[in-house]
């Protein structure tokens, strides 16, 4: 590591980092805690950036306190995210400082702090879009907010007819996420049909 300038040190880790991402996506959970330690290893080591005088990348940070919050890592996930948030370009900072704060109060089932940041998000990109859609119907679900939820799967689904700059297999698996949140919430309305499935 040592004998590696700044820039293949970051793009050498941060492939490590997408390879694991992949084989969770597999299916191998596993994964997700060897991502976080890799993560953890350059912020420990100051490998946050492709020159250490720039600041993080917005996606990086995004993805290093994600990363965290799913392995389980929540106390320090809440560490970095406040500590790393001033890191961050400032025209970028509030957004991303919001989507990790989300992400975090997901996992702990903090339904209404998770509505106040989603409210106060002012500019995203097409990918994070993605992102907020999700936060929103999970959100929704959650707090059982059926009337809302059925407007924002309805908006999800337009959104995935219409917007053509989205990776596909990204749109899929918003689209494939939508289908499942939408049989949770018939089972929600209608108990009697779990019923009738045991038997």
């Amino acid at each position: 590591i040592n004998n590696l300038g700044s820039e293949h040190k970051y793009n050498f880790f941060v492939a490590l980092a997408n390879y694991c991402v992949k084989k969770a996506e597999e299916g191998l959970n596993e994964f997700t805690k060897t991502e976080y330690e890799i993560y953890r290893f350059m912020i420990d080591n100051n490998i946050y950036s492709i020159d250490r005088v720039k600041n993080i990348d917005g996606a990086f940070y995004k993805n290093v306190s994600g990363c965290a919050v799913n392995a389980g890592e929540f106390e320090w996930a809440k560490y970095f995210i406040e500590k790393y948030k001033e890191m961050l370009e400032p025209e970028v900072r509030e957004n991303y400082y919001f989507h990790a704060l989300i992400e975090y109060n997901i996992k702990l089932k903090n339904f209404g702090e998770v509505l106040g940041y989603l409210s106060r998000i002012k500019h995203t990109n097409h990918s994070s879009k993605l992102n907020i859609k999700g936060w929103e119907i999970i959100t929704a679900y959650e707090m059982d907010h059926l009337e809302e939820l059925r407007y924002l799967i309805d908006s999800a689904r337009h959104f995935i007819q219409n917007d053509k700059k989205i990776v596909p297999s990204k749109l899929e698996r918003l689209s494939n996420f939508i289908l499942i949140v939408t049989k949770l919430v018939y089972l929600k309305e209608n108990p009697e049909s779990i019923k009738s499935i045991n038997r």
